[in-house]
């Protein structure tokens, strides 16, 4: 849990945005509300703040100056202000876009800790089954925004800019730059312009990519949508706190889910089958029920 203390001499503004960050990134920050310097004071001599949000300046560099491990960030009156070892937020802003400036500067510093995040993989052996509609229709869907589409598909389906560049962030280690694109996409970040470069994805990239996004603070889930052309390594699939197979109910399609369970075995993961759950296509309403229960089915 990071702990936050934010002070500002207007009772209401404080309240209210202490209240909005603790709300948008719960069970991740601890976030205290002060309108006076001794409250915050008493409190930092109990328990070290590891941020400290204030609109006065002098104050925050005084605690840095005691302790530099602490994160100072300058609430200021103006737009585009930068000064050096504090960071700047202007506070005559929407709370929204105040969280998001407070998670990538937590990012940078290295404080967000892993959270509840779920990364949940969907692959099918059956082509054109109908799962990236699937997945498209849960996030458009639900209320709140909180899950998150990352296509790796054969060929993108979606109408939206390709994920090349976030595959060049996820090879080239930019956890940074992952989290900043993750954090301005409205929901869906659409497959790469080609498949043969979601085929170079290997197991260590997607090791790193489930811890990156665990570290994200904006949705509570992510689906990955894996194309059948594009998983070169059946190990891949292994990483994810879930993995989902549609298919559908058919000689052919059938065949090929039978197949996909021999591959499985004959990689010695027979074990990892307990955790993966076979969907039929014509009951892909329980995808949402899938989401909650607690093994494989």
């Amino acid at each position: 849990m990071i702990r936050i203390g934010v002070m500002d001499e207007e009772e209401g503004y404080v309240g209210k945005l202490a209240a909005y960050l603790n709300r948008v990134n719960k069970g991740t920050i601890q976030c205290c509300a002060f309108t006076e310097k001794d409250g915050l004071l008493a409190g930092l001599k109990e328990h070290r703040w590891d941020v400290l949000l204030s609109t006065d300046r002098a104050f925050i560099e005084g605690i840095q100056a005691e302790d530099n491990r602490v994160c100072g960030i300058w609430l200021t009156g103006q737009e585009h202000v930068s000064v050096d070892r504090i960071y700047c937020i202007y506070r005559f802003q929407s709370g929204a876009s105040i969280a998001e400036e407070l998670n990538r500067i937590l990012h940078r510093e290295g404080l967000h800790r892993s959270g509840n995040c779920k990364v949940i993989a969907v692959y099918s052996p059956v082509g054109r089954c109908g799962k990236t509609t699937m997945l498209l229709d849960h996030v458009r869907n639900q209320a709140g925004q909180q899950w998150l589409y990352i296509g790796m598909e054969d060929y993108g389906e979606v109408d939206k800019e390709p994920g090349d560049e976030l595959l060049y962030y996820i090879k080239e280690r930019r956890s940074e730059r992952v989290i900043e694109k993750i954090e301005i996409c409205d929901g869906i970040m659409a497959s790469p312009f080609s498949p043969f470069d979601s085929k170079t994805i290997n197991r260590e990239d997607a090791v790193w990519l489930v811890e990156v996004l665990k570290q994200q603070t904006r949705y509570q889930g992510v689906w990955l949508d894996i194309g059948t052309g594009v998983l070169q390594q059946i190990e891949v699939l292994t990483v994810f706190d879930k993995v989902i197979v549609p298919y559908l109910s058919e000689a052919i399609a059938l065949e090929k889910k039978e197949h996909f369970i021999e591959l499985v075995k004959a990689y010695g993961l027979e074990e990892w089958l307990e955790q993966v759950y076979f969907l039929d296509m014509q009951d892909a309403d329980r995808l949402s029920s899938i989401v909650e229960s607690g093994g494989g089915i």
